[in-house]
């Protein structure tokens, strides 16, 4: 299954008033019989939404499925926690598309905005909420009435979130079941001339002998690609590519995918020799492969500096 956040736009208020308008929904936020909102109040809502700096408001869609739901943050100030929320329609529940999508919207928040923290406010009659919150990090603080029902305040600090996050890095295996998400992977566009496509990185891997392509993920969430070749003349394994999607960069999941690639190939190699190449000019490389060991040779080869690990 593929799962999309994409940011909410005009052509997504269908299906997003169809959602807030579904009473089964929107029972546990006080709305059995759902919003009853119209398309111009639906216009309206996003014309407000562009305006906020530091909200965002994303449209799950999945491969199969489709539209599934929304999820979205909002930061006010630091006075207060952030808000978050997620709302998946019927058939989309018990997949994990849920924990997938609400991992993704918190990256986003503490990335992207100034928040400490996260909260939110499941009924305390959705356990089903109530665990997917658990399931993040999210803890109970306090109680809280609502249109006579209760809720649970639950937090999370930014803190614990990323270390958790960092912690939760792996690399798997590209199958048939990844390797489409591994291609839509991208770079932030002025970073293109730096790495080549992980279209091109999978072809190279299907039919070069020595290659080790990997899917970088942080929990659920695919981040990233990196590639481990050896080169059968001389024995020595280099890593070929490493690409975080522009999405998560900035969030230590670089680092923490090469010292995981690193891992792998120390157990590899029989040469206690790594070598990687980047363009000279690629300084955000430079300073992770340096922290991690990594010297130059002074070699250049196919307008590339070569730099090597020995231990």
């Amino acid at each position: 299954m593929y799962l999309q956040c994409k940011e909410t736009e005009a052509d997504n208020l269908q299906d997003l008033m169809e959602l807030w308008n579904d009473g089964e929904v929107m029972r546990y936020v006080g709305f059995p019989e759902g919003l009853k909102v119209t398309m111009d109040k639906m216009k309206s809502w996003l014309e407000s939404l562009n305006k906020k700096e530091y909200t965002k408001h994303y449209s799950l869609l999945e491969d199969e499925l489709g539209f599934i739901g929304e999820t979205f943050y909002s930061y006010i100030s630091d006075k207060e926690p952030a808000i978050l929320d997620i709302k998946l329609k019927k058939e989309a529940r018990g997949k994990g598309l849920a924990k997938e999508a609400l991992a993704f919207a918190i990256d986003m928040l503490f990335k992207n905005t100034p928040a400490k923290t996260a909260t939110v406010d499941p009924h305390s009659e959705n356990q089903a909420a109530i665990n997917l919150y658990l399931g993040l990090g999210f803890q109970e603080v306090a109680k809280s009435k609502y249109q006579d029902s209760i809720h649970l305040v639950m937090t999370l600090a930014k803190e614990d979130w990323q270390k958790a996050r960092i912690e939760q890095v792996t690399l798997k295996e590209v199958t048939a079941d990844n390797y489409f998400e591994v291609i839509k992977l991208s770079v932030r566009e002025d970073q293109k001339h730096f790495v080549a496509t992980n279209a091109v990185s999978l072809v190279q891997a299907a039919y070069e002998p020595g290659r080790l392509p990997r899917a970088i993920y942080a929990g659920g969430n695919i981040v990233g690609f990196i590639m481990l070749t050896l080169d059968d003349e001389t024995g020595i394994y280099w890593v070929n590519r490493l690409m975080i999607d522009h999405k998560f960069q900035g969030l230590g999941y670089a680092r923490r995918a090469m010292e995981l690639g690193l891992d792998l190939l120390y157990l590899l190699s029989t040469k206690n020799l790594i070598y990687i190449s980047f363009e000279p000019n690629n300084d955000v490389a430079k300073a992770l492969y340096e922290s991690l060991g990594f010297n130059s040779t002074g070699r250049i080869e196919d307008g590339e500096i070569i730099y090597e690990k020995v231990w």
